[in-house]
């Protein structure tokens, strides 16, 4: 029974989260086809990526500016925010 209802919250979630556009197509077509365990590793990675990155953002944001590495930070930053935004919408 406490199955049946985590997976009744689990379907929901997820229904609300289609809804407003948080996951698409592309996230039901990958729990369509999942092995065992491959969609939580593709989402694990993910979020480890995106973790690492904001950190290193938010490591260089916190630098002083007059000791920040002029433009280089800028271009870095910018690439990696770029990077975030086009794995979320793949």
């Amino acid at each position: 029974m406490a199955a049946a209802a985590l997976k009744a919250q689990l379907n929901a979630l997820l229904d609300s989260m289609f809804t407003t556009g948080i996951v698409d197509e592309a996230f039901q077509h990958l729990r369509s086809v999942e092995q065992e365990g491959f969609l939580a590793e593709v989402v694990n990675l993910f979020l480890q990526d995106a973790d690492n990155i904001l950190n290193e953002v938010a490591h260089l944001l916190s630098i002083p500016r007059p000791l920040r590495p002029p433009s280089p930070s800028a271009l870095v930053i910018s690439c990696w925010l770029v990077l975030i935004s086009s794995a979320l919408s793949a």
